[in-house]
């Protein structure tokens, strides 16, 4: 039973998994690591390119969907599957080396130290930044954020996919998350926040890729603004699936 769950969503990540794999395994981790990769289809070979990795690395393990399912789904089956390993902890962070594998320590001593539910890396606090991204994704990911905050009450940054989750969160998540897309993140911080699970913040770089080609185009941009405007509404926080329970 590994003590730290990591997942991974891919989609034509081949040239970025060998590198990232690498370099969360020389990490100083407080606890065995176990890796899920979700991968939906990937037609570059990933899915071989895990096989190998796996065969140095142990605790690597292959989710293969067929199909381009989406991000949120990805991450779902991700947590459902850690959560079965026995993980205590459960980091969600990007393939494609936008997230600095070296921030990963801080993000597991906050949710150590402060006890936290949901740790969220940010770029949107002091201390985050933000690298090689042009203008305007900055500014539409800038807004995204301010909107989610001041409409909807939560942190300074929900979109991030870098975070760790405790049992707590991850079993809320895969129980009620209906999301399949980037509005996942929203949603699921939502979550959190709706069954009063603490959630903290730490300060990350955000580093925009390197290697292959984007997935939020303006299709997933449409998709997560019509979601915000149908499903994430203030009065669907008071009513609705946001509305607290007590869960067994």
């Amino acid at each position: 039973m590994a003590e730290i769950g990591l997942v991974l969503p891919t989609y034509n990540e081949a040239e970025n998994l060998p590198g990232l794999v690498d370099r969360l395994q020389a990490l100083p981790l407080p606890g065995d690591l176990w890796t899920v990769v979700v991968d939906d289809d990937s037609p570059d070979g990933t899915a071989e390119v895990v096989r190998h990795l796996a065969s140095r690395y142990p605790g690597i393990s292959l989710l293969s969907r067929q199909g381009v399912r989406g991000l949120g789904s990805a991450i779902r089956d991700g947590l459902r599957s850690c959560l079965e390993e026995g993980c205590r902890y459960i980091v969600t962070m990007d393939a494609d080396g936008s997230h600095d594998p070296t921030e990963l320590t801080d993000l597991l001593h906050a949710a150590t130290s402060q006890e936290a539910d949901l740790v969220t890396g940010s770029r949107y606090i002091s201390g985050g930044r933000v690298k090689d991204w042009e203008w305007r994704r900055r500014l539409q990911s800038r807004l995204a954020n301010l909107m989610t905050r001041y409409l909807l009450g939560t942190p300074n940054e929900s979109t991030t996919n870098y975070r760790v989750y405790g049992q707590s969160a991850a079993r809320i998540v895969v129980e009620r998350s209906t999301a399949n897309h980037y509005e996942f993140q929203v949603e699921s911080m939502l979550l959190a926040i709706s069954q009063r699970l603490k959630v903290v913040e730490v300060p990350i770089t955000f580093i925009g890729r390197t290697e292959g080609e984007s997935k939020l185009g303006v299709s997933q941009v449409l998709k997560w603004g019509t979601f915000f405007l149908s499903e994430l509404a203030p009065f669907h926080l008071r009513r609705g699936k946001y509305a607290r329970q007590v869960l067994a």
